[in-house]
């Protein structure tokens, strides 16, 4: 039987250099968001975005992806901002959830590095907020979302 408290150290958490070296980026197309849409280039060929473009991307659309709802992701992607809805937290309550709520989306992916750099803009049905990424290699981008409260 396999011991319950193993002596031997796990590989986790991995060094800045394995993670680089052996990180996959890949590519991917972009979308418009809101035309629910392929971006397509003049010739209507579907627009293809670098790796760098394609992690981004995958980003915006894991955050725009309510956790727990489609069979096909695993548990780990997608937000849960749908959560807060109804919610009475006060303004600093609410931006601290989104800012766990966001890290924890996006972090769950091995290409990104760190979430940070937090800004909020409170609206009348919501608060509209944008973040930093960074990645794995140091590319760094701004992006943001909404959350109806």
């Amino acid at each position: 039987m396999a011991s319950l408290f193993p002596t031997v150290a796990l590989p986790y958490p991995q060094t800045q250099e394995t993670i680089t070296e052996d990180t996959v980026f890949g590519r991917n197309v972009s979308l418009d968001y809101e035309q629910a849409e392929f971006v397509l280039s003049p010739t209507g060929r579907q627009y293809k975005l670098d790796e760098t473009n394609s992690w981004v991307e995958w980003c915006v659309k894991a955050m725009a992806t309510p956790r727990y709802k489609h069979l096909i992701y695993s548990d780990s992607y997608g937000s849960e901002f749908h959560t807060l809805i109804g919610k009475s937290y006060t303004h600093e309550a609410a931006e601290s959830e989104i800012r766990r709520m966001t890290k924890e989306c996006l972090l769950a992916d091995e290409r990104t590095a760190n979430v940070d750099n937090f800004q909020f803009e409170w609206i009348d049905d919501g608060v509209m907020f944008a973040c930093r990424i960074v990645n794995v290699r140091g590319e760094s981008a701004n992006i943001g979302g909404k959350v109806v409260l």
